[in-house]
């Protein structure tokens, strides 16, 4: 009884975590094309936003609830499935995307326009899969399909951005780390092959990082380039609220909302909305029956916002590396990234009973 009571406690603590988040991301939705209006007299189109957030919200919640319910057990049951299909259909985009660019015809273009906006979502789920294919993988005698999984595994990381790339490596390392200690000597050639693959993909993250690190500090003094903004914004911005030149807040509306808030806002207003989000999300996990990652996604959901988010905190306080580029979540996210969140949460704080 007591137990049930617990659980009982955490779910509405998720529900309502979920629910804080939505209503900030909603508020921010609008307060960010609002602050470009005010120093760029850019049209915001009030109820176009207005409508269009609603939708996402209830989207949102969908996939929260949906991933929190079915999300953990879908995965344990079609693991290698999802990761096979995940990775071939994000190779066919690849390889199909010079015919798909140049349709024309109106409907067309616009269903594959709306594709390729939702395969960050697809791109998650698959990395999701591969991080319960490194868990089989690792943990059984090696075979001929373990050797398919890495290779499709292989595949689906190339495929993905550099940010998605730091967060497969970072749960590599993860399930490395938990499996130093096997001794077996039927489970050691997967062990080494993801070690390789690892190693190779530190070095190639690490070759990416450097290259735009020299493209920082060759234009760390340009006035045009973002980094020099970026530092002026936040010489110039107060405490508490609206800048007195706001128009020198630039960048895309989307990868640099934090610093426009910083600008409106004030940096304390700005830095308490960045922790109440934080909080709302992690609380989440907080409660979460994670009991090993073989039966939760709460580790590299984890890992993806964290990487996310300090990422998106460097690029607004001007730090900007080009191949890294990432929105802060849910300050005036895309849709797809929001759906990626909330599907993130959803599957990380599953209440486990579905897979006992």
């Amino acid at each position: 009884m007591k137990n049930t009571n617990v659980q009982n406690q955490n779910e509405k603590r998720s529900y309502l975590s979920m629910a804080a988040a939505l209503l900030i991301a909603f508020a921010l939705s609008l307060a960010v094309p609002y602050v470009q209006y005010l120093a760029h007299g850019t049209e915001p189109m009030w109820l176009y936003r207005i409508v269009k957030g609603l939708i996402v919200s209830v989207m949102c919640a969908l996939i929260f609830v949906v991933a929190r319910r079915f999300g953990v057990s879908a995965l344990q049951k079609h693991f290698a499935l999802m990761l096979l299909v995940g990775t071939g259909m994000m190779a066919a985009f690849g390889a199909l995307h010079p015919f798909l660019m140049r349709v024309e015809a109106p409907v067309p273009a616009r269903l594959i326009a709306y594709a390729y906006a939702a395969l960050p979502v697809l791109r998650i789920v698959t990395i999701c899969a591969w991080t319960m294919c490194l868990e089989r993988i690792l943990a059984e005698p090696f075979r001929w399909q373990s050797a398919a999984l890495i290779f499709a595994g292989i595949v689906c990381t190339a495929l993905c951005s550099p940010i998605l790339q730091v967060v497969v490596l970072m749960i590599l390392i993860c399930f490395l780390a938990g499996n130093v200690k096997e001794k077996s000597e039927k489970r050691k050639p997967a062990f080494i092959i993801v070690c390789i693959f690892s190693v190779c993909l530190a070095a190639f993250l690490l070759y990416e990082a450097l290259a735009d690190g020299k493209i920082l500090l060759e234009e760390w003094h340009n006035p045009n380039y973002m980094a020099q903004i970026a530092r002026d914004v936040w010489a110039h911005a107060r405490w508490f609220g609206t800048m007195e030149e706001l128009s020198i807040v630039g960048g895309d509306i989307a990868d640099f909302a934090l610093l426009r808030l910083v600008g409106f806002l004030g940096i304390i207003p700005s830095v308490l909305i960045v922790l109440m989000l934080s909080a709302a999300v992690f609380i989440s996990f907080k409660k979460a029956r994670s009991r090993s990652l073989q039966t939760s996604l709460f580790a590299p959901a984890l890992i993806c916002l964290f990487v996310r988010i300090v990422m998106a905190l460097l690029m607004n306080i001007g730090v900007i590396f080009p191949h890294f580029m990432t929105t802060m979540p849910l300050i005036a996210d895309n849709v797809a990234d929001m759906l990626c969140v909330f599907l993130l949460l959803g599957a990380a704080t599953t209440n486990g009973h579905e897979i006992e």
